[in-house]
């Protein structure tokens, strides 16, 4: 139901007139009016990706961090510029126009962004599991920990 949702404002997104309305009735914040710094140190993220080749073999990994609206979103922004202007040699050699940060800087970039605390990880089981079902462990246990701040 949440995809569907998230799939159809992405495809129509609220007309900006309706969103300045919004602002002025005061149900949306103004510009400077985002959360505050104690409200953001208690914010986490956790995206989860579900992938499954032709052959139906699938591999959920996890990707994950603090508060994702402004602190990690810039991380990860100064980061890729980062990889991009000091390690451009360990980043992809490819000859293509328009390149995803992933398949651009792979590695590099996650290996920096590891380092200042958003965290990829490949999900696992001694007990062989479909990758939906870690995927599902993996969120339980995220709630879990945000529930403890």
């Amino acid at each position: 139901k949440q995809a569907r949702k998230a799939e159809a404002l992405a495809l129509q997104p609220t007309p900006p007139e309706v969103l300045k309305k919004l602002i002025e009735a005061g149900k949306l914040p103004k510009p400077g009016e985002g959360p505050s710094p104690s409200l953001r140190s208690k914010s986490r993220f956790l995206s989860l990706i579900v992938a499954t080749n032709e052959a139906g073999n699938s591999v959920a990994v996890t990707v994950n961090g603090g508060e994702c609206g402004y602190e990690e979103t810039a991380k990860m922004c100064v980061e890729a510029a980062l990889s991009l202007v000091y390690e451009s040699s360990t980043c992809a050699n490819s000859k293509g126009g328009f390149l995803t940060p992933s398949s651009c800087m792979g590695t590099t970039l996650i290996n920096r962004l590891h380092l200042t605390g958003i965290k990829f990880s490949v999900l696992s089981d001694p007990e062989p599991k479909p990758a939906k079902e870690l995927g599902r462990d993996a969120i339980l246990a995220f709630r879990q920990q945000v529930a403890k701040l």
